[in-house]
């Protein structure tokens, strides 16, 4: 016992005690520390949550704002502060019935007076058709749609419109008012857009109209897919050497003899040989029509050339008024010296003379190569006396209109008579066309023309016989 007396003994003692009181202390600041420690941190983390929780709500709200921003540059037009094109393309299948309108003559106004001022009318517009309905779409450029599910209604719509654009003259600033008319198309038929777009083409190429419904009558994309498979045909034809020169006889009533020939552009459609006639208005659109003229007469020239046979060879006035095309004749004139005494230049009469001045300047610049020119088709279009007198014509052609009836059409053959008595007084020698049977040559020689044309006589030919 007297031994644990004595090490209790040593615990208990001072210095014992002492060195336990300092621990305690030093245990107590170091907690503190550690405490104060924590403290602070866990506040920190506090502040630090609340500041990312304020972010999270400043940065909620800016999404917002942009979302709103990101809508607007998407669904609404920036001029007229309606739905664009791309709200009504997600919103079409929803309404049953369009109406399309469009501003007549925008461009002028635009091009004439600035876009400023454009932009002005297009919101003057904008704005009053929000009035009408909030379903208001700026579509393109000047045309607006209005969708809707009810068709009464925007035939309603129509009659509000056109009364009030008609009557109403809108200010775009105080030195200029505008009298704004519209042209509008309405159409149920599905998709909404193109069959009111083909609905307001149609008004634009019928001036009068200012309002249509749209019909299946008016859907030309038929025609369009021929016109696209001429095109095709056409440029191939073009590219691949296939346009060629057919020969029409041209024969002196008196002596049954060919006095010349009318050469004729064909195509080689793939081994079917046509006439180039139902493919002269789409090489005029595509811009082609030069090619077959420049086609047509170098073969022509080369396969004449030296031969001494007399032959026309059609020029339209849009031929004529071309640079190139002239260019081009002088250009061939040199490369077969003398074929200009057997050449006649047939000018479609069928055409408005747009440019007189410079026809009748090439008429005469040609004439001092000694070349023949030939009003063609007269009696079609814009027939004029007056032409043929001041632009030294030295044949007159018949149209076939004319001559095709003339033994069952009294009028037509009035008509000849008098061109041929015109033409024998102004010393213009005439050609009958379209001379197809015995009855009509008869009653055409009996008349007193010159020469005859057609497939009584002759058809067309590969080549002169």
């Amino acid at each position: 016992m007297s031994k644990y007396n004595i090490y209790l003994n040593k615990i208990l003692n001072s210095d014992s005690i002492e060195k336990l009181h300092k621990l305690k202390q030093k245990f107590l600041i170091i907690s503190n520390i550690q405490i104060n420690s924590f403290t602070i941190i866990g506040y920190f983390g506090i502040f630090i949550l609340f500041a990312l929780f304020v972010a999270l709500i400043i940065l909620i709200g800016m999404v917002e704002k942009d979302k709103d921003l990101l809508y607007e540059l998407a669904y609404i037009d920036n001029v007229t502060n309606i739905y664009n094109r791309n709200k009504y393309l997600e919103d079409q299948n929803k309404f049953n019935a369009i109406l399309l309108l469009n501003i007549d003559g925008f461009k002028n106004i635009n091009d004439l007076y600035g876009r400023e001022r454009g932009d002005k009318i297009l919101m003057e517009v904008a704005d009053f058709l929000k009035k009408l309905d909030k379903n208001v779409y700026r579509i393109v450029a000047d045309n607006f749609a209005i969708l809707s599910k009810d068709k009464n209604l925007v035939e309603t719509y129509v009659k509000t419109i056109m009364n009030t654009f008609e009557y109403v003259n809108y200010s775009v600033d105080e030195k200029l008012d505008f009298q704004i008319s519209l042209s509008a198309a309405i159409s149920e038929k599905k998709p909404l857009l193109k069959t009111a777009e083909i609905a307001l083409h149609y008004i634009k190429q019928n001036k009068r109209l200012k309002f249509i419904e749209y019909n299946d009558n008016l859907d030309n994309s038929e025609k369009i897919k021929r016109n696209i498979k001429k095109s095709t045909i056409l440029s191939n034809a073009i590219n691949n050497n296939r346009i060629i020169p057919y020969f029409q006889p041209i024969v002196d009533v008196k002596t049954d003899k060919i006095i010349k020939y009318e050469v004729l552009a064909r195509i080689d459609n793939n081994g079917k040989i046509e006439s180039i006639f139902p493919y002269l208005e789409i090489a005029k659109e595509n811009r082609m029509y030069r090619e077959i003229t420049k086609i047509i007469i170098s073969k022509a020239f080369e396969m004449l050339y030296n031969k001494n046979i007399y032959f026309s060879v059609n020029l339209s006035i849009e031929d004529i008024l071309d640079a190139e095309i002239i260019w081009f004749l002088r250009k061939k004139f040199r490369e077969f010296k003398g074929i200009e005494k057997y050449l006649t230049f047939e000018i479609l009469e069928s055409e408005a003379v747009k440019d007189y001045k410079q026809v009748e300047k090439f008429i005469k610049l040609m004439k001092m190569k000694n070349i023949s020119f030939a009003i063609d088709d007269f009696g079609s279009g814009y027939s004029n006396f007056a032409h043929i007198i001041n632009l030294d014509i030295d044949f007159i052609k018949i149209d076939g209109s004319l001559i095709k009836n003339i033994d069952k059409d009294s009028v037509s053959k009035t008509v000849v008579e008098l061109v041929g008595l015109f033409a024998k007084r102004e010393n213009i020698k005439t050609i009958a066309e379209f001379v197809h049977n015995k009855e009509v040559f008869e009653i055409v020689k009996n008349l007193g023309i010159d020469y005859v044309q057609g497939y009584y006589l002759y058809e067309p030919l590969p080549e002169p016989i």
